[in-house]
């Protein structure tokens, strides 16, 4: 079971506020923001804050600020006076496309190097596109016995129990993973409860495979899958089947706007004040990180969900002359390792 770990009631208040404020502004990856090593920076009698982790003399900041689209540029350019005075180099990284109107004109730079792909759970597209496919995976994992229900901690019986089965179940896919390695977080799956829910497959009576889905309110969604993952010994497709049913449940409640996933670009999109040396050494590092984690191959699985738009990412320098200080930042953000 992941420990818990005890906080003051002042604290556990301002998590909590934290918390109800990431489900109301935040998007697809701000809920790493509630766990180590990132850091809020907030301003005086403004709703909001910033979440940002310092590497180095690097401060990266992830996602949009955790506020209304009024007050994020002035989180930004408060943000940009206090790194300056720390001495430090900043980068926004997965931020939404507006971020450039607030960090532009403070005479950064940009890259485009991934996209949002979204999906409205009530047009059930993916019965349409491949359907007759996707089905047929679908039916696969469930004559090979697997069945899904969504999970409710405050339903459950035996909770403690169950979650620790759950736990297990990452902690043998995590295992069965081999070689380079990119991700946010270590999955928290338990610890920030407010606007999360979790689809459970079992096969025997086992839990075999787990969807985390979080309520957002950024990018016009309502809902973001953040990790779908099934043991190496779950049937085939066993991950096809959660999505579908958290898909037709989410449509079920008139949900229209879904976020499948955050998928990497096969190369650098749109590149914007970066000078040519920066421009190559910033393809050069993208393309070896993707040679030594492939990550583009996300996108054709997702595709098959019903993706009916693409959201543009983008990483943001404040300055137009980037390094191997940038890179090694961005690489620690990234959690790059070798299992």
């Amino acid at each position: 079971m992941q420990a818990q770990t005890r906080q003051h009631p002042q604290q556990q208040s301002r998590t909590l506020n934290e918390t109800l404020l990431l489900r109301r502004y935040g998007g697809p990856v701000s809920h790493a923001l509630l766990n180590p090593p990132y850091q809020r920076f907030r301003l005086p009698h403004v709703e909001g804050f910033l979440g940002y982790a310092v590497h180095g003399k690097t401060a990266v900041v992830l996602g949009d600020p955790i506020a209304t689209d009024a007050n994020k540029p002035h989180f930004v350019e408060a943000f940009l006076e206090f790194t300056r005075q720390k001495r430090w180099r900043t980068i926004y990284a997965v931020t939404s496309e507006r971020m450039g109107e607030y960090v532009e004109p403070q005479g950064g730079a940009l890259m485009q190097f991934a996209e949002l792909l979204i999906t409205n759970p009530q047009e059930k597209l993916y019965l349409k596109i491949k359907g007759n496919r996707l089905k047929g995976k679908s039916n696969v994992a469930r004559n090979s016995g697997v069945s899904v229900r969504e999970y409710c901690p405050d339903l459950a019986l035996e909770r403690d129990g169950f979650e620790s089965s759950a736990i297990r179940v990452i902690q043998r896919w995590q295992s069965a993973r081999k070689g380079f390695q990119l991700f946010l977080e270590a999955p928290q799956l338990f610890e920030h409860q407010m606007g999360c829910r979790w689809f459970i497959a079992e096969h025997e009576g086992e839990p075999i495979g787990l969807l985390y889905l979080l309520k957002i309110g950024d990018f016009g969604c309502e809902y973001a899958i953040d990790l779908v993952f099934s043991a190496p010994e779950a049937p085939n497709f066993t991950n096809e089947l959660m999505i579908l049913t958290a898909m037709d449940v989410l449509g079920s409640e008139g949900v229209t706007r879904l976020s499948l996933a955050v998928g990497p670009s096969r190369t650098l999109g749109d590149i914007r004040g970066l000078g040519p040396l920066s421009r190559r050494l910033a393809h050069f590092f993208y393309n070896t990180a993707n040679f030594l984690v492939p990550q583009y191959g996300k996108q054709f699985f997702w595709e098959q969900f019903g993706v009916i738009e693409r959201k543009p990412l983008f990483l943001y320098f404040d300055s137009p002359r980037i390094g191997l200080w940038a890179f090694w930042a961005l690489l620690k953000t990234f959690n790059f390792s070798k299992t």
